[in-house]
């Protein structure tokens, strides 16, 4: 099959057009006037393309069926649900006096909720984060990474607050308690057998209780220096 698409040359300043063709672009001597043409591009992967696609053939009236497409696409697959599902494993971290607590998102990194949760109690010193903004983590490696490998489930670069993550590529879990906190190395990583870290990382908990306390007691990190923190489950 074929498919048409539009070649559209339009002025720009200096005397210079920019011609846009097919998602190519370059800049050419200005010819005086805009030309519009037809171009006939064979697109035999078309096929395989509109397989991949959940809305081709979808009725434009059925606003409910789109509806349902885009929140399977948007809201399913890259939020996370704000509501602590039922029967949530569950977690209780201690530092510096105080407790705070965590449930793990079995459903959306079930993986490594469970290695993380064989490896309980844990116990190790907690220092807060140079690049990663509103965050602290273990500064002990976590041993997961034989379990597990580089595998990143439930993958994301901004940090809610209250999010746990778990980096393979550097065997660290860090927990974020405010909203400017992300994944920001100040240049690349790599492990020792050559992988690139991807800039992302794997969420799989959430602390839900006493998040303020936790917030506190990370900023004092800054200035008091590292703190050992227990996580134990809570059960």
């Amino acid at each position: 099959m074929s498919g048409v698409v539009f070649a559209i040359n339009y002025p720009l300043q200096n005397g210079y057009r920019r011609e846009a063709r097919s998602g190519h672009s370059q800049d050419t001597k200005w010819a005086g006037k805009i030309t519009l043409m037809l171009v006939d591009r064979a697109t035999e992967t078309e096929g395989a393309v509109r397989d991949k696609r959940s809305d081709v053939g979808m009725d434009p009236e059925d606003k409910a069926a789109q509806r349902a497409m885009w929140d399977g696409w948007w809201y399913d697959r890259f939020e996370i649900p704000h509501a602590v599902p039922s029967g949530a494993r569950r977690l209780r971290l201690e530092m510096g006096g105080e407790m705070f607590g965590a449930v793990l998102l079995d459903q959306l990194a079930p993986k490594t909720c469970q290695a993380f949760w064989e490896i309980l109690p844990y116990s190790g010193n907690v220092i807060h984060c140079a690049w990663f903004g509103h965050a602290a983590f273990y500064l002990d490696r976590v041993p997961l990474v034989d379990v597990l490998g580089y595998e990143l489930e439930n993958r994301f670069e901004r940090l809610a607050p209250g999010d746990m993550i778990w980096d393979p590529y550097i065997e660290e879990i860090t927990i974020a308690y405010g909203r400017n906190a992300a994944v920001n190395f100040p240049t690349t990583i790599y492990t020792k057998d050559g992988r690139q870290h991807p800039n992302q990382v794997c969420i799989f908990g959430r602390i839900v209780e006493n998040l303020d306390g936790f917030a506190v007691m990370c900023k004092r990190l800054r200035y008091e220096g590292t703190k050992p923190m227990r996580t134990s489950r809570a059960e």
